[in-house]
């Protein structure tokens, strides 16, 4: 008798993974990366001017440059990654910048976006602030 059962529980094991890949193979589907986009956009998850994390801008007026700050970085962090981005000319005059305001500046996660012809004082005003365009937690 169990093996009777055990026969069919494998039979019915085997049945299923028949269907589930035919199953598979006829009804997959390549959704185009535009479609995708498309319906991301209309929930809220994606904006198409947020999702590149740094653009060529230079820091010179050319341009706005899009910078995410995860959670957790600190200002020496910070300032690397704006000065990489060409949104400030030298980390150490950022460090300096935030220094002077009160010492202890926290530095707010979030999505931020920067002018090419911002200065440092606005670009620690824009961050200390925590001007952002979206909030990281």
């Amino acid at each position: 008798m169990q093996r009777l059962i055990n026969r069919w529980i494998c039979l019915g094991i085997g049945i299923g993974l028949v269907l589930a890949g035919t199953t598979a193979v006829l009804f997959d589907r390549d959704i185009p990366d535009s479609v995708v986009i498309r319906r991301a956009e209309a929930l809220g998850m994606v904006f198409r001017d947020e999702v590149v994390a740094f653009t060529p801008a230079q820091g010179d007026g050319g341009g706005t440059v899009v910078v995410c700050i995860p959670p957790g970085m600190n200002k020496a962090q910070v300032a690397g990654m704006l000065s990489a981005a060409g949104v400030i000319a030298r980390a150490e005059d950022f460090e300096q910048e935030l220094s002077g305001q009160n010492g202890a500046v926290s530095i707010p996660a979030g999505v931020y976006r920067f002018n090419g012809s911002e200065d440092t004082a606005a670009v620690v005003q824009k961050i200390s602030s925590g001007d952002v365009i979206a909030r990281l937690e």
